[in-house]
């Protein structure tokens, strides 16, 4: 892995530049210089408006769903209030590569900024100086900075024109009715407008002050309002190299905000309040709360090629951008903040790949996102009413608490078939119920949160519990429970039989039950009878074993199925997803062919449940076949590969970091991956650093990569802050709190940790 693969971008240690204006790059860079702090969020594109961009704007917890039989509820694409057109002397500032030199855009991930700069000409031989800078405040969740500068070479007519434009939609389906948009104190502009359905009001509100060689100019806009657009059109006549600044500040409300106060008067209030202070003035306070965050989650890099360092700060950047921190009422979407894909419907990705980051680096947070699936019990346990189960079914996408299963039924045309592929996850991929107490228990080992075990997690331990007794079928002729007609991880195998990661999740989540309520009273939740039911079925549930080598049957049909014939073409295929070009998931059912890590999965979370020889075994025989076509399979094979010493773990460990953050313009134009950004922390804490849970304890077996030298970073645990530093030949911890003497692990072997502990490594 190095820096110099990157050709159209330039990296340092905190930022990623695009110095070539390249519009095949036009939807990458929009995901990789998105802005946000888990409240609001905005595609990184540029302020003029081009072809085939793909402006986008979301408050977290906004949703709706449009008529239509087979709509399901989306994280709705707000009203547009980015936009800038420039004018000089009538011509409209478009950027081509024969009227622009020397651009530059940079993202910031240090402090959220967006930076473009650039000269550029006009028709008549007018050169000017342009820069464009924005940021989405994370000290005010609801503020969006933006400033234009303009300095020209020689006298010229400047027309900027600023909309709040609600002409948008999400792939073509409008959420919002027209709205009511009107203008205050002259020059405040406001823009509301409510979702169709789900009657949720969002409230935008903006102003812009106008600066001469750094000396305010009062200006008012010439204001249009219309059918669905508030329009304020500057007019300035600039000398020769004197410069214009045009700044704007915006703020965004809506009446699903915990704190929310009439919103035809908290934004304008707000505006008026502040309507003389200066970009820089909120930039400065943006960059404290972001020195905060860093001051407390920056992991730093020792080593020679700075993409190291920048990786894991990316990471860092989108799972602080993508997580509503201020509310337990929402979840995280597998785009993160920076798409349309997906709907913004949080999957398992968040309890599996992201929340670790949180219950170790945030514990409050990780609560909240555990609340939230809480919220959603009531719709579990519809699902599971619906479809003739018991207790509760979590769905397998998720959006607003009181939305039902938001999967979509039906995907992309089939492109052997001709006709639209159904989706079967949502009713069939069930993993997802243990999948969330899995999570929810590694929360309360790692926190001691007992409180949170008896006001929310013991209902959905029993609840969940609930659902699998009803949802195992009964071999008589072999005597077991099994689980029929499911999809595990690898989603290339549709409607099998007793898959491996189902089966053991299933048995876990109900021996976590029994265990759970032979201690705690279960009549607040249900029945003696229940828990009865749940020993007797506990003892039948089929757990597929291991052959004479070690090897264990991903389902019950995959062994048995033909060797894919042109598996070497596409597991080493750069492009994802490259073999649906050929094949439809009907030929996929037929091969020992795997989309992402599904055994290897079950071993890395359930490990002690396996003796080394299975583990090896299993990662051996199904990483052959396995393409990686999902964004999260590299994380997982990386860190269990690390863990195991395997000889090709640099090389996985370097792949997981190159899904989102590399120089192909084609992947992740449509947004970041939630869950391989919450897969690179956990191959810096997990793999490098070794940190895991043993015996109820910390421990710490570090895996070091050749290209790495050292790695600090800081950890909760218990509630003590550590302060941690790794190196392949010693591990320094200091506890930051030192409250309470922990006993930890390292390299297996039990050290009682007070304030620090330095130990060389063998």
């Amino acid at each position: 892995m190095n820096k110099d693969k990157f050709k159209h971008y330039k990296i340092d240690e905190w930022t990623v530049s695009e110095v070539d204006l390249d519009f095949n790059y036009l939807n990458k860079s929009e995901t990789l210089f998105s802005q946000g702090n888990g409240y609001l969020s905005v595609r990184g594109g540029f302020e003029e408006v081009y072809y085939g961009e793909q402006r986008n704007t979301f408050v977290s917890g906004v949703f709706n769903t449009v008529q239509g039989e087979h709509e399901v509820a989306e994280l709705v694409n707000i009203a547009d209030f980015t936009n800038t057109e420039i004018y000089v002397n009538g011509e409209r500032f478009v950027m081509n590569p024969y009227n622009t030199k020397s651009y530059k855009r940079q993202m910031n991930y240090q402090t959220g900024e967006l930076k473009r700069t650039l000269e550029w000409t006009t028709r008549d031989g007018i050169d000017l100086s342009i820069e464009f800078k924005r940021f989405v405040s994370l000290e005010d969740k609801h503020l969006l900075c933006a400033s234009v500068s303009l300095l020209a070479n020689k006298p010229c007519q400047i027309t900027i024109v600023k909309s709040i434009n609600g002409m948008v939609t999400n792939h073509g389906a409008s959420h919002f009715e027209a709205g009511e948009m009107k203008y205050e104190a002259k020059k405040i502009g406001q823009f509301n407008q409510t979702t169709t359905q789900s009657q949720v009001t969002v409230s935008i509100n903006s102003i812009s002050n106008a600066y001469l060689n750094s000396a305010f100019v009062e200006s008012f806009p010439q204001k249009t309002i219309g059918r669905r657009d508030l329009v304020s059109k500057y007019n300035f006549d600039l000398e020769e190299n004197q410069e214009l600044v045009l700044e704007t500040i915006s703020n965004v409300y809506t009446d699903r905000d915990l704190d929310h106060e009439p919103l035809n008067d908290v934004g304008l209030n707000q505006l008026i309040e502040v309507s003389n202070c200066r970009y820089d003035y909120f930039y400065d306070l943006n960059k404290i709360a972001w020195q905060k965050f860093w001051d407390l989650h920056d992991i730093r890099v020792e080593s020679n090629d700075v993409i190291y360092q920048l990786n894991i700060r990316f990471a860092l950047y989108h799972l602080r951008l993508m997580t509503p921190v201020h509310d337990n009422r929402m979840g995280i979407g597998a785009k993160g903040f920076t798409g349309e894909d997906y709907k913004g419907h949080s999957f398992w990705d968040t309890e599996i790949f992201i929340l670790p980051f949180w219950i170790m680096s945030d514990p409050e947070v990780a609560r909240n996102l555990l609340i939230y699936r809480y919220k959603l019990l009531n719709s579990a346990k519809e699902k599971a009413q619906r479809n003739g189960y018991l207790g509760a079914m979590y769905p397998w996408e998720s959006g607003w608490i009181t939305d039902l299963e938001c999967t979509p039924e039906w995907g992309n045309i089939d492109v052997v078939t001709n006709k639209r592929e159904p989706i079967w996850t949502g009713k069939k991929q069930i993993h997802i119920t243990a999948d969330i107490i899995y999570a929810m228990m590694q929360y309360v080992k790692m926190t001691g949160d007992q409180g949170f075990l008896d006001d929310y997690g013991y209902e959905m331990i029993y609840e969940t519990a609930k659902f699998w007794t009803s949802r195992l079928e009964y071999n008589q002729e072999k005597d077991r429970y099994e689980i029929l007609d499911v999809i595990g991880p690898d989603e290339y195998c549709e409607h099998i039989d007793n898959n491996a990661f189902t089966n053991y999740m299933c048995y876990w989540n109900i021996e976590l039950a029994v265990q759970t309520f032979e201690k705690v009273d279960i009549k607040k939740y249900g029945q003696d009878s229940d828990l009865e039911q749940m020993k007797s079925i506990l003892k039948k549930i089929y757990i597929p074993a291991s052959d004479e080598t070690g090897l264990i049957a991903q389902d019950d049909s995959y062994l048995n199925l033909s060797e894919f014939p042109e598996l070497q073409r596409y597991k080493f295929e750069e492009k994802p997803l490259a073999i649906f070009k050929k094949y439809s998931m009907v030929h996929l059912h037929d091969y020992q062919v795997s989309k992402q890590a599904d055994m290897v999965m079950l071993m890395l979370i359930l490990k002690d449940k396996f003796s080394n020889q299975e583990i090896l075994r299993n990662f051996d025989y199904y990483e052959q076949r396995t393409l990686h076509d999902s964004s999260l399979s590299y994380s997982m094979h990386a860190i269990l590969a690390g863990q195991l010493n395997m000889p090709y773990y640099k090389d996985m460990f370097e792949k997981a970091l190159e899904v989102d953050l590399n120089d192909d313009a084609q992947i992740a134009k449509t947004g970041i991956h939630a869950a391989s950004i919450g897969g690179i922390w956990q191959n810096y804490v997990f793999a490098l650093a070794g940190i895991g849970y043993y015996d109820g304890k910390l421990s710490i077996d570090p895996k070091m990569i050749d290209t790495i030298d050292q790695i600090t970073f800081k950890l909760f645990y218990k509630g003590e802050l550590l302060s941690f530093k790794v190196t392949e030949r010693s591990v320094d911890i200091e506890n930051l709190s030192r409250q309470n003497e922990l006993e930890v692990y390292i390299m297996n072997k039990a050290y009682t940790l007070i304030e620090s502990l330095s130990i060389e490594l063998e």
